[in-house]
């Protein structure tokens, strides 16, 4: 959730600067992580491990995200899974910890 906004100039830019509170998706995250081991679900023959949480406004603002949503959209998951990896491997809060490095297109789930 955007908690505040700040409108500014900044030489001949202007500039909006948002603060977002993550708290949620820290919280989710490290339950997951401490519940058991990974996030998973579904039954024997869909199961899934989550790779971890978002929050919704971090889809508007960060260059993986923006970057990955282009590739889903284009339909290359190639492209699209590798900015989420980049994604979590610098937002490692929102991560939730398991062993599995490969992901398929339906083997993980963002929830956020």
């Amino acid at each position: 959730m955007i908690t505040k906004q700040r409108l500014f100039k900044d030489g001949d830019n202007i500039v909006l600067r948002n603060t977002v509170d993550c708290s949620e998706a820290i919280d989710a995250a490290r339950m997951a992580n401490e519940a058991d081991n990974g996030g998973w679900f579904g039954d024997k023959n869909e199961r899934m491990q989550l790779m971890g949480y978002i929050p919704p406004e971090f889809w508007t603002f960060d260059p993986w995200l923006i970057a990955a949503r282009r590739a889903q959209q284009e339909g290359d998951m190639r492209t699209y899974m590798k900015d989420m990896k980049a994604f979590f491997r610098t937002h490692t809060a929102f991560k939730v910890n398991h062993k599995r490095t490969m992901w398929r297109g339906t083997g993980a789930v963002l929830l956020g």
